[in-house]
């Protein structure tokens, strides 16, 4: 599960510490859950991609990302998903994807699993190697 964040209110500019989402406590504007960009960085490359919406991977934008591990991605090999109970990330795993697609070195199968940061997605134990990490913005 994510932490909370602290957070100004752009209606009436009250800050909020420890924010999870909901109505702001002083003017009562719904604001939107916090998800935090999900960021993920090739252990091979480097690079980063950012996520802000639910988003399935494969071998077309993990090539551009990874480099040459990607060669063993299907077309569509994992998806990320916010998870509004939880105010989280999570990742599937998708059918007909012939390489099963790991995370923290355990096979997703036909599960999902929460992403954190500090998590490491990769394709087998060893290859395609993704550092996972939730970044938020002060601002609701």
């Amino acid at each position: 599960m994510l932490s909370a964040v602290d957070a100004h209110c752009t209606n009436c500019g009250f800050s909020i510490a420890g924010w999870r989402g909901g109505e702001c406590p002083d003017c009562g504007r719904d604001v939107p859950i916090l998800f935090g960009t999900l960021v993920l960085t090739a252990q091979a490359t480097g690079r980063e991609a950012l996520f802000h919406l639910d988003t399935t991977l494969g071998s077309r934008t993990l090539t551009e990302l990874a480099g040459e591990d990607a060669e063993y991605c299907a077309v569509e090999q994992f998806r990320l998903v916010r998870d509004r109970a939880t105010k989280g990330w999570r990742i599937a795993q998708c059918a007909g994807a012939r390489n099963e697609t790991y995370v923290d070195g355990r096979p997703l199968s036909h599960a999902d699993a929460a992403l954190g940061n500090g998590t490491v997605i990769s394709l087998g134990k060893e290859r395609l190697r993704l550092l996972a990490v939730v970044r938020h913005d002060p601002t609701v």
